[in-house]
């Protein structure tokens, strides 16, 4: 060993090409590491962040890639849903009376009135209002008759192929007055028609707010519909 280093002595840096082999060699594979952790410091470690950064998208990617794959291999069944959504929309649009329907419903109205056997009093239509992508319409409706009369015509009007809501009935007993002197005593005021009850024979008069719908093509901005 003394003897392998001895050999090193005296060596002239300007005159590599005459040192002995293992000089060389050991110069060489010094000079090749240095050159390995410079290029390392200097060149991969600015790639290898690179490469750490690509490696973590990839498992993002990955994720969404799950993520998105399972609607994706649903798509035929929610196009076909969605297709059926669509069918059940525009039977409900064809169901909304456009503006010279409204007569015709007026029609159907009176109609299931008289088959009843009701005395109609009056059918008044309202101002019209819009309310988020359809327009409301109103109408007061003003019958008399025999309670159990009355409750079929509410059912007939209900099941209208037309969408039609009723609201804020009214019963009193035909002929009963108020203070004021107009039939407003409420028999049934509002409440569960199950729990009104009349004389035996005796008629009734019904005031109730039925409200019919049109579409809108184009909402009305800042309004929601109303909850019927």
């Amino acid at each position: 060993m003394r003897d392998w280093f001895a050999q090193f002595r005296g060596l002239d840096i300007n005159d590599i090409g005459t040192w002995p082999g293992s000089a060389r060699t050991l110069v060489l594979a010094a000079g090749f590491c240095l050159t390995l952790g410079a290029g390392h410091v200097l060149y991969l470690s600015g790639k290898q962040d690179a490469v750490n950064k690509r490696l973590s998208s990839e498992t993002e990617l990955k994720g969404e890639y799950q993520r998105k794959s399972v609607p994706a291999a649903r798509l035929d069944a929610t196009r076909v849903r969605y297709q059926g959504l669509a069918t059940e929309f525009e039977a409900l649009l064809r169901q909304l009376p456009r503006d010279t329907e409204v007569p015709g419903l007026i029609e159907d109205i009176s109609r299931a009135a008289i088959t009843n056997g009701l005395t109609v009093e009056g059918i008044d239509l309202e101002g019209e209002r819009a309310t988020g992508f359809y327009m409301e319409l109103p109408m007061r409706i003003t019958v008399h008759g025999y309670y159990h009369d009355i409750g079929t015509f509410v059912s007939d009007v209900a099941a209208l192929s037309r969408i039609v809501t009723l609201h804020d009935f009214e019963i009193v007993p035909e002929g009963k007055p108020d203070q004021s002197g107009a039939l407003t005593t409420s028999l049934c005021d509002s409440g569960d028609p199950t729990h009104c009850s009349s004389p035996a024979g005796s008629k009734l008069r019904m005031a109730i707010l039925a409200k019919t719908y049109s579409y809108l093509a184009r909402p009305v901005p800042g309004k929601t519909g109303d909850r019927a």
